[in-house]
């Protein structure tokens, strides 16, 4: 199962050829390696995880892509001057360079994919920069770009160690959605929006909460749709990297029988390259099986993958995941595992749409043409 794109043999090939190197390697740089050649069996569940690794360091700072760039949208409260600049270089190499060098140590079948978990992982990346000979790990690096008052800027940032970072105190960029987030730490939630004749539903996580039940939701939300008089549902999977199967199919059979959304443009899925794993199994199936429409950006993942993740921790203590099971959920074409789940519209937030209050993936899937 693992050597679907890379043969046994092969695996092996590279797996004793790292043996032979190890006694000049030293613990990250063994670690970068192992984490190209597991990348390379091309499953995005499979990873080498280097949070844990020993003597990890980390940023201060998180970063979030956008349509018009890479921003700051999270910083220590030392560094809280970085938050809303665009990040461009790192220690002088600009950020695509960096990015590119980077795509042979992390598993993906979707370019929208990697983009996520480089912005995802990028402040606890430094040793695997390092490992992999791309940017050296030292007491700072120089960060430079474009600070939030749009002047050009270059700045030292410190990289602790991991007992540090747990003292950090975090702050973020302010802004809002043009949906304002009621419960922002719930996996799923709806509101009814009286003046658009729409209901819109969160799906964060595709995992049920025994304090709020999955199913007495989606109930609340197709009552809802019902007694409100709403002409379309909007199903927001953005940032959803998936969970229960089991859950997705109770979604897509409960809005499959809805009748008030049969007709074309009543349901839409909106979707963005976080979207993955069973995440992804849910935007397929839901245009698929339920007719609806996607907008957003494409999915992180296609609808066939390998799932069931189990993690290892290694001596070292860092943590390896692999996938163990095959789902083909697309019948038609059970060898595509690469396909990429497209939108029908196109539709990406900014950053100045974000600190404006605006969501244009919202507006668009509003603006559609509804029809029974």
């Amino acid at each position: 199962m693992p050597f679907r794109h890379l043969s046994k043999p092969e695996f092996e090939r590279r797996v004793e050829a790292l043996k032979r190197d190890l006694p000049s390697l030293k613990d990250h740089e063994i670690a970068a390696r192992w984490a190209k050649v597991v990348a390379e069996l091309g499953d995005e569940h499979t990873e080498v995880d280097f949070d844990a690794e020993f003597g990890a360091r980390r940023l201060p700072i998180e970063i979030e892509s956008y349509g018009d760039g890479t921003f700051i949208v999270g910083a220590t409260a030392p560094f809280k001057e970085l938050l809303g600049a665009r990040l461009d270089r790192v220690e002088g190499l600009p950020l695509d360079d960096l990015r590119h060098s980077l795509k042979s140590y992390v598993p993906f079948t979707q370019e929208g994919w990697f983009h996520h978990v480089f912005d995802e992982s990028f402040g606890i990346w430094p040793l695997l920069m390092d490992g992999a000979g791309i940017v050296k790990v030292s007491a700072f690096w120089t960060l430079g770009g474009i600070g939030a008052d749009g002047k050009p800027f270059s700045m030292q940032v410190p990289l602790a160690s991991e007992s540090a970072m747990r003292s950090w105190k975090w702050e973020e960029v302010p802004g809002s959605t043009a949906l304002k987030d009621q419960y922002p730490r719930s996996a799923y939630y709806f509101q009814i929006l009286v003046q658009e004749k729409a209901v819109y539903f969160r799906l964060r996580s595709c995992e049920n909460d025994r304090r709020k039940p999955f199913k007495g939701v989606l109930a609340g939300a197709l009552k809802a749709i019902r007694e409100s008089g709403a002409e379309r549902l909007l199903v927001d999977l953005r940032g959803n990297t998936g969970g229960s199967e089991a859950l997705v199919d109770r979604l897509v059979t409960a809005l499959q029988k809805e009748p008030r959304l049969r007709g074309a443009g009543n349901l839409v899925v909106l979707t963005d390259a976080a979207v993955f794993s069973a995440a992804a199994v849910a935007a397929w199936r839901l245009r698929h099986d339920a007719g609806a429409l996607l907008v957003g950006q494409t999915c992180g993942a296609g609808a066939n993958h390998i799932g069931a993740v189990e993690d290892i921790r290694l001596p070292s203590g860092r943590i390896a995941s692999f996938g163990t099971q095959i789902h083909i959920i697309n019948e038609a074409a059970p060898e595509d595992f690469k396909s990429p789940i497209l939108p029908d519209l196109e539709a990406r937030l900014t950053h100045r749409d974000v600190l404006k209050g605006r969501d244009p993936v919202v507006e668009a899937a509003l603006g559609m043409s509804a029809g029974r």
